[in-house]
């Protein structure tokens, strides 16, 4: 799949909130619907593309796929269902390593195998489990690193 990257803007909001939305409750069923889309959409305008560095995959003029980059933090990657499996993941996740410096921090859902998958392909490392007690969902998640000098934990 033929795909550019470029920076979000504001005008992204509504595509990008319906790539997210979609993308969570295909990839993750198992998380609860804590928010209308109406919230979703304005935490999307207002606290997404203002406070974090948003990374956009285009292809044939339409968004599919985004990470949101804090400082090292990985905060988001979502892509369209369509896209997965196509290099769309990799090609965003190369450019926030890039952005980043080369080292990454990131949290996923302990659930999301697929998502675990794709991060340990891409040499992050589990470096330790939490019981979801710090998310919103109250789901178990794992923060995975980049950096090798982090001791890997059984995850």
């Amino acid at each position: 799949m033929k795909t550019e990257l470029r920076n979000a803007g504001p005008d992204d909001a509504d595509a990008l909130t319906d790539l997210f939305v979609s993308a969570r409750r295909i990839a993750m069923p198992f998380l609860p619907d804590l928010h209308t889309y109406e919230e979703t959409r304005w935490w999307m305008e207002h606290i997404v593309l203002k406070t974090t560095d948003v990374i956009v995959a285009i292809s044939a003029g339409s968004p599919v796929g985004f990470a949101a980059l804090r400082d090292n933090h990985l905060e988001h990657l979502y892509v369209s269902l369509e896209a997965q499996g196509k290099g769309v993941g990799s090609q965003l996740l190369q450019s926030a390593k890039t952005a980043a410096g080369g080292t990454l921090s990131l949290y996923v859902f302990q659930k999301n195998d697929r998502a675990r998958h794709f991060y340990e392909k891409h040499g992050f490392h589990c470096a330790a489990l939490s019981d979801g007690s710090f998310n919103e969902e109250g789901e178990p998640d794992a923060i995975y690193l980049s950096d090798k000098t982090w001791e890997a934990k059984p995850c």
